[in-house]
Formats: C-alpha cells, structure tokens, sequence
C-alpha cells in the first residue's frame, strides 16, 4: 500500500514539467546516487530536471564535462545562475566556501525534491526559497527526525531503510508507470546511476 505522503508526491511530479532536486550540502555518495537516479527517471517521463549540489568544502571529485560549476565567489554569480535555472535541463555544482545561504527563485519550478535529508532546516541543503515551486517541496528521506517537518503530507521517511537510494530504487518503478511507455518491465540502466556517484 502506496503511504498518502507518497502518493502526493508521485500527484505532484505528475502533474509537473520542471522539478528541482536538491540534497545536502558537501553531498556523499547516497546524496549523489538517489538524486542521480530520480532525475534520470523523471527525465524518461519527459520531466525536466534541475539539480543542484551545494559544497561547503572543495569536493574532491571530478565532474562531467556537461555538468556546470559555479563558485559563490564569481564576480557575477547571481545574475549567472539565474540565467543557468532557466535551462530545460541543468547538473549544477555551487561552490560556497563562505557557507552563505543560495537563495533562489522556486517559482521557476512546478515542483521541488529534496532526497537523503529533509525539508525542515534550509542549513543543510545550503539554499533558500526566495518563493517555493509551485506545487510545494516534497522530501524523501531515511534519517530519524529529530524536529517538526515543514511539509508532513510530502514528506516520505523511511527510518528503516538504510540508504536514501534503497528508498527511490522502490519509488521509481511506481514513477515510471507514471508514464505508460514505461509501464514494467522496467528499463533498468538507471540502476547505472545509483552506483555512478564518485566517477
């Protein structure tokens, strides 16, 4: 049985064209692996998807050629990213060393994901709403909460799972049948990006 938090949030990618998704900063493999994935399924559902990776301290990984990297320190970094969140499909790694706050607009978004963390302390994403999405911020997560959630009815913890990755291997079948070319047997190969998460 599908929980109700889940089925919102599988209501609100549904019904969305462009969502962002988000982790916690200086992000590990967990972090990189589940927003990987979910970001590949949505896109296979023809979602376009945003994600941004928040560094407090120098990751000490390469990234991908089509993958874009900002630093807080760029003379023009706000007007830069700005016009980077309007692309249809974005992998953006935000230097912050200063650890000062992103701040940005969520209405550019319909929706937003945070994965392997949750919605309730704006400090361990590293970033801020100016405005939220349109349709919310759902959060899906396996930490035990220690506080009160921002967003309850989008809010899918699984305390006893051990990674934020087993949790989205288990959603993104229900996410692919959200489309019916995808309808199972799955395509598999976004098996390729839970374990793609340090190359």
């Amino acid at each position: 049985m599908i929980s109700p938090q889940l089925t919102q949030i599988l209501r609100n990618i549904d019904n969305s064209k462009k969502i962002l998704i988000l982790t916690h900063q200086d992000p590990d493999a967990d972090a990189f692996g589940s927003t990987r994935a979910i970001s590949y399924s949505l896109q296979l559902i023809s979602k376009k998807t945003t994600l941004i990776y928040v560094y407090y301290h120098r990751p000490l990984r390469t990234f991908k050629p089509e993958e874009t990297v900002l630093s807080a320190d760029h003379p023009n970094a706000k007007k830069k990213l700005a016009t980077l969140l309007k692309q249809d499909q974005l992998v953006l790694h935000y230097l912050n060393p200063a650890g000062d706050e992103l701040s940005i607009s969520g209405d550019i978004f319909d929706y937003a994901l945070i994965l392997d963390t949750n919605y309730s302390d704006h400090s361990i994403t590293g970033l801020i709403f100016e405005s939220e999405p349109k349709k919310g911020v759902g959060s899906i997560d396996h930490h035990v909460r220690s506080h009160p959630i921002k967003n309850p009815d989008q809010d899918y913890n699984q305390p006893r799972k051990s990674s934020a990755s087993e949790i989205v291997y288990q959603i993104i079948p229900q996410i692919l049948n959200l489309h019916k070319k995808y309808s199972l047997p799955l395509d598999l190969s976004y098996l390729k990006q839970l374990l793609n998460t340090q190359k």
